[in-house]
C-alpha cells in the first residue's frame, strides 16, 4: 500500500506517518515544509518511509507530478490553517489553505485514482444545538476557520464524490517548541502550579489523535464517501476535559478555573456546543469509537513517555 500524507510535521501528520508505517510493505511519502518530519513520540517506523521538504503553495506542479506518477492508493490532507484568530486576521491565507489547496488536492488525488481523506471541523454548527450533532444537522459557522470549512467541503463533494470529508476534534501532543497544544498548554500549567482557565460551557467529543488516525485507517478501508463525524462517542467541556487529565496525573486539579465562554470576550467566536453524533461512521464500519476516557488513557500514556515514566 502506498499513502501519501500531506503535513506530515503536524499533529496529525505526526500520527498518520506512525499509524500507516507499522506495515513493513507499506510505503508513504509525507510532505510539508519541514527540514525533517518524524513522530516526536519517537516511535520506530516499520515502512518505507520518505519525507519530501515541499511547499505546497508555491511548488504544487512538484505535488502534482508526485501524485501522478507514485499513484498512490492513499492521499490524506492534515493542512490547515487551523487557528481560529489567524483565520480572522489573515482572510486570504485561510481561503488558500482551507479551500484552495483542499480542492487542488483533491482533484489531482482523484485523476491519480487515489482514494482522497480531507479533514473537516465541528467548527461547521453554531453550537446552538444542546443535543448530538449528526452531519445531515443544519450548518451556520460562526467564524471564518468554520466557514472555510464548510466552502471546502461543498466543494470537493461538487468534484470528487468518492472522497471523505471527516468532521473531527483532535488532541494531542506535537512537540513543537513555538505552538503548543491545548494539552501542552495544560500540561505547561499545571504541571508548573499555575493556574488554568478553563470553559465549563465549551463541550466537545475531543478524539487522541491516534485513535482518530486509527479511525481514518478503517475508512479507507471500507471506503467511506461523504461527510462523516469521526470523534469520541460522548462529550464533556473543556474544564471537565482538563479536571480528568489532571487527575489521573496527579496534578493539582485546584488550578484548574471554571469560566464561562458565555460570559468572555473571547474574539473571534467559538460555537459552545459541539457534541458529534458517531453514528453513521460506526453502522458504516461496524466499528465502535471510543469514548473521551480513552482520550485521556491515552494523554496520559502520552505524557508518561515523554517523561519517562
Amino acid at each position: 500500500m502506498k499513502t501519501v500524507i500531506l503535513g506530515d510535521s503536524g499533529l496529525l501528520g505526526q500520527a498518520l506517518v506512525q499509524h500507516f508505517c507499522r506495515d513493513a510493505k507499506a510505503e508513504v511519502f509525507g510532505i510539508s515544509t519541514s527540514p525533517k518530519a518524524l513522530p516526536s513520540s519517537g516511535a520506530q517506523l516499520k515502512a518505507r518511509y520518505v519525507h519530501i521538504r515541499l511547499d505546497v503553495l508555491t511548488q504544487q506542479k512538484a505535488i502534482k507530478n508526485l501524485l501522478l506518477s507514485e499513484k498512490p492508493d492513499l492521499v490524506i490532507n492534515s493542512i490547515a490553517l487551523a487557528d481560529i484568530g489567524d483565520c480572522e486576521a489573515c482572510p486570504e491565507l485561510a481561503e488558500v489553505y482551507n479551500v484552495q489547496l483542499p480542492v487542488f488536492l483533491s482533484d489531482i488525488s482523484a485523476a491519480s485514482g487515489a482514494y482522497f481523506i480531507q479533514i473537516s471541523s465541528d467548527q461547521v454548527f453554531d453550537g446552538m444545538k444542546l443535543g448530538l450533532l449528526r452531519e445531515g444537522d443544519a450548518i451556520n459557522p460562526v467564524n471564518l476557520y468554520g466557514a472555510t470549512k464548510v466552502a471546502c467541503e461543498r466543494k470537493i463533494l461538487e468534484t470528487n464524490p468518492n472522497a471523505l470529508l471527516a468532521r473531527t476534534n483532535i488532541v494531542g501532543y506535537r512537540g513543537w517548541e513555538k505552538s503548543h497544544t491545548f494539552v501542552e498548554w495544560l500540561e505547561n500549567a499545571l504541571a508548573h502550579r499555575k493556574e488554568a482557565d478553563l470553559f465549563d460551557d465549551y463541550v466537545t467529543s475531543s478524539i487522541h489523535v491516534r485513535l482518530f488516525a486509527e479511525a481514518l485507517s478503517l475508512a479507507f478501508k471500507k471506503r467511506l464517501k461523504g461527510v462523516y463525524h469521526i470523534a469520541s462517542r460522548d462529550a464533556v467541556s473543556k474544564y471537565e476535559f482538563a479536571l480528568s487529565i489532571s487527575r489521573r496525573l496527579g496534578w493539582d486539579s485546584t488550578r484548574c478555573r471554571k469560566i464561562s465562554m458565555a460570559n468572555s470576550s473571547l474574539f473571534p467566536r467559538r460555537p459552545a456546543y459541539l457534541a458529534l453524533d458517531v453514528k453513521k461512521f460506526e453502522r458504516a464500519t461496524g466499528a465502535s469509537l471510543p469514548p473521551i476516557a480513552k482520550t485521556v488513557e491515552c494523554l496520559v500514556d502520552d505524557f508518561n513517555a515523554r517523561h519517562g515514566r
